[in-house]
């Protein structure tokens, strides 16, 4: 009977042990020595992205480099400013003769599109991975962003060819209410 006690006992010390390990976390080899932004992109003061382009057949760094920057680029507008068009649909039945079943489906599409001014962004640091991919921070200062938004608002808000189309459009659409109410 001790011996029992003495095997269960060593056999939940050694599941415990085991338990309390630290757990497995899977570090992408990829990112192996590479700076913090490239999976966090920040730079104080600034709106950071990251972009990145894998090598290409032809060894051509500077074209590679050019892909990594429009990617980021692409990055720092989606954050500025996106369109989403979305659309989800679900069906859905349910038979309960005897050996029921329950059928369902999910269908999701969206689409983003971006358009987004980003004069004053540039490159603020670059790496290159053991793979040969380069990784680029690309940056748009705070000032820039704002003075750009600004110039946004007062071209549209003074725009006089835009508010004549307005006034038209009200227009049509008050005689063709009118139109139909006769």
């Amino acid at each position: 009977m001790k011996n029992l006690k003495y095997i269960v006992s060593v056999f939940v010390v050694a599941l415990v042990m085991v338990g309390c390990g630290k757990p497995d976390v899977y570090v992408n080899p990829e990112f192996e020595g590479a700076p913090a932004w490239v999976q966090s992109p920040k730079a104080n003061g600034k709106i950071a992205e990251m972009g990145s382009a894998q090598p290409n057949k032809m060894g051509n760094f500077s074209f590679q480099r050019e892909l990594a920057m429009a990617n980021g680029r692409t990055n720092l507008a989606k954050k500025l400013s996106v369109k989403v068009k979305s659309m989800f649909k679900t069906f859905s039945s349910q038979t309960s003769a005897n050996g029921g079943t329950f059928d369902m489906t999910a269908e999701s599409v969206s689409k983003q599109i971006t358009k987004q001014s980003l004069s004053g962004s540039g490159q603020e640091a670059i790496w290159t991975s053991k793979s040969g991919t380069v990784y680029v921070l690309m940056v748009i200062d705070t000032k820039s962003v704002a003075s750009l938004m600004e110039q946004q608002s007062k071209s549209a808000y003074g725009n006089d060819e835009a508010a004549y189309q307005k006034f038209q459009a009200a227009k049509a659409q008050g005689e063709l209410d009118k139109a139909l109410s006769n």
